[in-house]
């Protein structure tokens, strides 16, 4: 693989609470003016709430020492098979734009397995329709709308 991919750590990753200000697309799309950091505990303290009763992976992306971005995904067991559902993928504000998100997208799809630790049948990714940005990047990746609603869309990869 190109990249490391780590499970987060409070203390080793701190630098990412730093990504997203009130004016970052990060803010904006992914975080909604929490950090990381947050969202991590809230998981940890809240394993029987609906939304964090899956296998919940937090993973930060590194390339040789520098933070590329880091992922929040939760893995459901839903008809016999297991689900993927990314939310978010974010990308470190330094490094936007520069075909690293592509790349990790890609390498996620291609690694799946072994990141999520079980077989999965699709991946699923939630977007909202302001973010022209990420639905680009998601649709070059082979991602399909299944299913639209006033704001967002939701996409989906079967692997």
């Amino acid at each position: 693989m190109k990249y490391l991919w780590e499970k987060y750590s409070k203390d080793k990753h701190a630098e990412i609470d730093t990504w997203n200000s009130k004016n970052s697309d990060i803010d904006k799309y992914a975080m909604y003016g929490e950090t990381l950091s947050k969202n991590a505990l809230w998981y940890k303290n809240n394993p029987d709430d609906i939304i964090s009763n899956y296998k919940d992976l937090i993973y930060v992306v590194k390339d040789d020492l520098k933070l590329i971005g880091f992922m929040i995904c939760n893995i459901s067991f839903i008809n016999d098979y297991y689900v993927a559902n990314m939310n978010p993928i974010v990308i470190n504000p330094a490094y936007l734009r520069n075909g690293y998100a592509s790349s990790v997208v890609e390498e996620l799809i291609s690694n799946s397995s072994m990141l999520f630790t079980k077989k999965i049948k699709y991946i699923m990714v939630m977007i909202e329709k302001s973010n022209i940005s990420s639905i680009g990047l998601f649709e070059k990746n082979g991602f399909s709308i299944y299913n639209e609603e006033d704001n967002s869309l939701s996409y989906r990869l079967y692997i």
